[in-house]
């Protein structure tokens, strides 16, 4: 019955606005709403499915979904459990983007068919697991979330693989802009020396990383022998429960 209402309000011919914020049962978003100027979709947890043509309409909030000061966007998994909530970012370019709930994820394909690379204009990036079961390897899922090089902040939470893919090992050629770098229950062992020559990086958190036993921070020899500057510019570190 509440769908059959959602899909009528669609067709109201003269209807420009349209506020569903807040709505905690599971709809889907019919078509007719990528006519819309204004559509609100704020607290809206459980949507099942929205079109792609509806996805392109409001491409830095994505109707209130993208929740930066709630920790993120929250995946989900829809479509009768066959895909997730992931897609939904493909048309998205915010200054702000926090994606949860990785775990949700259920396949490559999803994470590589939202192009976050190309997303030139986020500036602070979350990305974070909350600990349940996940239907993809933590690394392969971060191998296909390459962050463009527009991100100043950068915060990562719960990767629970020991490994890192290649983007991250070699930081400083992707991220050349990080400004402060976030570590929340990861369990690598050592943190990449391509970290030291970033040359604007400020601001270093490192936070229940109960693993991690080396952070290389050691002066190079630059090739006229001389001692090169590292981490010039840092000036917060903080290792909590590591």
């Amino acid at each position: 019955a509440n769908q059959s209402f959602i899909d009528c309000i669609g067709t109201l011919p003269n209807l420009e606005q349209l506020d569903m914020s807040f709505n905690n049962y599971g709809f889907c978003v019919p078509e007719s709403f990528s006519r819309l100027k204004k559509l609100n979709l704020s607290g809206c947890q459980y949507i099942a499915s929205l079109p792609e043509n509806v996805g392109k309409v409001d491409i830095p909030r994505l109707f209130g979904l993208l929740f930066p000061q709630k920790g993120g966007f929250p995946v989900r998994v829809v479509d009768s459990e066959s895909s997730s909530s992931l897609v939904w970012l493909k048309h998205t370019n915010p200054d702000v983007l926090g994606i949860a709930d990785l775990e949700n994820v259920r396949s490559v394909e999803e994470a590589r068919s939202i192009r976050l690379m190309e997303k030139q204009r986020i500036k602070e990036l979350s990305l974070q697991w909350s600990g349940g079961v996940s239907s993809v390897e933590h690394m392969e899922l971060l191998t296909e979330l390459v962050p463009p090089s527009s991100v100043k902040n950068f915060k990562i939470t719960r990767y629970k693989d020991v490994m890192f893919p290649h983007w991250f090992m070699h930081i400083n050629k992707y991220l050349p802009n990080l400004v402060s770098l976030e570590m929340w229950g990861v369990l690598c062992r050592s943190l990449p020396t391509t970290l030291v020559p970033l040359p604007n990086l400020r601001k270093i958190v490192l936070s229940n990383m109960h693993n991690l036993e080396e952070f290389n921070t050691a002066c190079s020899i630059g090739e006229d022998g001389a001692n090169e500057l590292t981490l010039a510019k840092l000036e917060y570190l903080a290792y909590i429960t590591c």
